[in-house]
């Protein structure tokens, strides 16, 4: 065995066991999994420490957790030492006050440093619970829908948003993404009352510009109606108000990306089948807008043979038709778009059907050229720039090593079919690796 053929195994071994370890690549995000105190509690007695323990291991720097009261001005407060690296805590300076108080928190992912960012709202007992007073109320259009949002107080005070549909047939679910520049955003379900859809767990409890998005579902029906609210509440009188001529308009807040990530698959990642399914199923952790797939099997074709269907039963779940291509292994490549915050994510998993894979073809006596290991992108004979459409927006094609898009990567991986190794390719994508750098490892791999 030559030192390249040598190395060509150490990368396909490499390759597949990380895609054997870990079933799709995501970013990673740590989220809250618990709160002390409790969202929206009313607490008797001011608590000594505000605390979140996440979902993932969270980075020092970069996490945080602040303390506003009901003016939005931040309570100070200091950190306390916490055991492990899954939990942050703070201690407030002095006792609180009765009144409203606003928990932001920022956590910065130990895996990979991405960041999440939201808050919640409890009420120290004693004083008003909320800030809201009075009422507004405007309409925007929700797709084909017309939506009525009203800021207003509930009964105790606190702030209560009520979304009203001209059209309520179908209708399964109601949420709303609330989000603030200085505290990021939340999506929350509304609870059915009435003709209404309520939000009433007091999450308006600081004053400024406050952004609503109502996001409806409805059953047999694919795409959500969304409609944008943009909204202030008076620091001194507590009043709403909607921005005038609001409808349409964008609002920068700080996003949260809530990747639909690889939960389970059928096949299993990285099984071992007796015979070719006809179908591959996987399920994600997140509610899907769109999903897309390509199978490799052994042959180094595309197996799938129809269009990819999501199950709006549930929207985790989507299905792909395949094609027997013979025993050996087949590489699962995904790429979907959260349904939650139209957050796109890619990742692959591989599985294996039983008995000998077939035998690679003959290289002709002329095979056609292919690019030097160290070749840039672009070769030498000019190579026409295909576009695509990824998500209903066109994105340039192979010959712009700038950018790095889902149909990009397909559109390299059909302009070097047969000339590369698309399990390297795949596994230095996966890892980070650059596209140029990508295919001129997988180029080497396959030589």
């Amino acid at each position: 065995m030559n030192s390249r053929t040598s190395t060509f195994a150490a990368i396909v071994a490499a390759a597949a066991l990380a895609l054997a370890a870990s079933a799709g690549t995501a970013l990673a995000h740590a989220y809250p999994k618990t709160y002390a105190p409790q969202p929206n509690a009313r607490l008797d007695a001011a608590p000594t420490h505000i605390g979140i323990t996440y979902d993932s291991p969270i980075a020092a720097q970069g996490s945080s957790i602040v303390l506003m009261d009901a003016t939005g001005s931040v309570v100070p407060t200091a950190a306390d030492a916490v055991d492990g690296t899954m939990r942050a805590s703070i201690s407030p300076l002095a006792d609180l006050t009765p009144g409203p108080y606003t928990v932001a928190w920022t956590s910065a992912s130990a895996d990979d440093g991405h960041v999440a960012q939201g808050f919640y709202t409890f009420a120290v007992n004693g004083g008003p619970v909320g800030i809201v007073s009075g009422a507004a109320q405007t309409q925007a259009a929700a797709a084909d829908l017309m939506a009525t949002l009203t800021v207003t107080a509930a009964d105790d005070g606190s702030s209560l948003l009520r979304v009203n549909l001209d059209n309520r047939s179908g209708v399964e679910r109601v949420r709303i993404r609330l989000s603030h520049p200085e505290l990021g955003e939340d999506l929350l379900d509304t609870i059915p009352s009435g003709d209404s859809w309520v939000l009433g767990g007091n999450e308006v409890a600081v004053p400024g510009a406050w952004h609503a998005q109502v996001i409806v579902r409805r059953q047999n029906i694919f795409d959500d109606a969304q409609g944008g609210f943009d909204f202030t509440v008076d620091p001194v009188s507590g009043a709403p108000a909607f921005a005038s001529g609001q409808a349409g308009e964008t609002y920068n807040a700080p996003i949260i990306y809530a990747h639909a990530q690889y939960a389970s698959s059928t096949p299993a990642a990285n099984a071992t089948l007796p015979a070719t399914p006809s179908s591959v199923q996987v399920t994600w952790t997140q509610e899907l807008a769109s999903i897309q797939f390509t199978i490799t099997g052994p042959d180094g074709s595309n197996v799938v043979t129809g269009p990819a269907q999501i199950n709006l039963s549930e929207r985790h779940t989507a299905s792909v038709p395949m094609r027997d291509a013979g025993p050996g292994q087949y590489l699962v490549l995904w790429h979907n778009v959260s349904g939650d915050d139209g957050d796109p994510n890619d990742g692959t998993f591989i599985f294996t059907v039983a008995g000998a894979p077939p035998q690679p073809a003959v290289s002709s006596p002329n095979p056609p050229a292919t690019a030097a290991p160290n070749a840039p992108l672009a070769n030498s004979q000019p190579v026409k720039a295909p576009t695509c459409v990824e998500n209903g927006v066109t994105t340039p094609g192979i010959a712009d090593v700038r950018v790095n898009t889902y149909c990009k990567r397909q559109a390299i991986r059909e302009q070097y079919k047969g000339k590369i190794n698309e399990l390297v390719f795949n596994y230095d994508l996966s890892i980070g690796m650059g596209l140029e750098s990508s295919l001129k490892d997988a180029m080497a791999g396959g030589g």
